[in-house]
């Protein structure tokens, strides 16, 4: 609860936890009194990667224990001072921006909803959650150059406002420059709708493609080289194609990528080699994808990863 009111966790972590203050808030409160097992419990059912929403508003005591009237009372007060907190900390904190500037060379921006930016010479972005028509969506607006890894979240579109011009988004990753009267989107994965100003229908962009607008002209190339690919991700993490690395090496690049600790409970798992694209990937897709490689498991707590199991042998 301390972390959800700093908003430091996770979305996965903050939609269970909303369900369970709603079924806190809907039932019957005596049948929740929590035992220091109960809380032990409750939070790895909140924190495991494993466990889905419906688990965490499902998750009873293990034990019903009997309250005095006068317990009930103080109880319902707190619980009552505990809801009324988290409702108006999201009613002032749903709609905050968060600004961004990259003041030198290249920087990472990790925003609350897993996106990635990779900020460039002096870029500025700014991100918000919001809600409209009763979903939430996500919006940015960006002055400069970025390259976007968007979180795919198909009940949250991904929106980016650029002078006139709005990139629509689900999950993707592209190369975006839009400064004054300039506006250049190179798709890597995935696919952008662009909404021009004076267009009544979008411009579908599809991987390996760029549009251009220049003063209201539109151009679209549908050939990215190679040269251009590799300029747009020079100085970046994106790349996470890995052939014939230890699984040490890719635990380091997910470091440096996710901004986690990996840990691993048998040094000879490190040595493993693997072979495997993890590109715009997220990272909880990512150790998943190992976990089917290798005779491993996971476990994740906050920002920390550790890895167990026989691994290749």
């Amino acid at each position: 609860m301390e972390r959800y009111l700093q908003d430091k966790v996770s979305p996965e972590e903050k939609a269970k936890l909303e369900a369970w203050l709603d079924a806190v808030k809907t039932e019957n409160n005596k049948d929740f009194d929590l035992s220091k097992e109960d809380q032990d419990r409750l939070y790895l059912t909140i924190s495991d990667k494993m466990t889905s929403v419906e688990d965490v508003a499902n998750f009873r005591p293990s034990k019903v224990r009997v309250l005095t009237p006068w317990i009930m009372r103080i109880a319902a007060s707190l619980l009552l001072i505990l809801v009324a907190s988290v409702l108006i900390w999201n009613y002032y904190n749903k709609n905050r921006i968060q600004n961004f500037t990259s003041v030198d060379g290249i920087q990472k921006v990790m925003l609350q909803d897993g996106t990635i930016v990779w900020l460039k010479g002096g870029a500025k972005l700014s991100y918000t959650e919001i809600k409209e028509n009763g979903a939430i969506i996500r919006k940015t607006s960006l002055n400069g150059e970025a390259l976007f890894e968007v979180a795919k979240d198909a009940s949250r579109p991904f929106y980016i406002d650029c002078n006139g011009v709005t990139v629509a988004v689900i999950g993707t990753s592209f190369n975006l420059k839009t400064i004054k009267n300039e506006f250049s989107l190179s798709v890597l994965t995935g696919k952008v709708n662009i909404f021009a100003e004076g267009r009544t229908k979008p411009i579908h962009t599809l991987p390996n493609e760029t549009v251009m607008i220049h003063n209201g002209e539109i151009h679209v190339s549908q050939k990215l080289d190679e040269h251009a690919r590799a300029k747009f991700i020079e100085g970046t993490a994106y790349d996470m194609n890995f052939s014939a690395k230890s699984l040490e090496e890719v635990a380091d690049a997910f470091e440096k990528k996710f901004d986690v600790e990996i840990s691993f409970t048998d040094e000879s798992v490190k040595s493993c080699k693997i072979t495997a694209d993890f590109t715009d990937q997220s990272l909880d897709t990512s150790l998943k994808m190992i976990t089917e490689v290798f005779n491993v498991t996971y476990t994740e707590k906050e920002n920390a990863i550790a890895f167990s199991g026989s691994g290749c042998n």
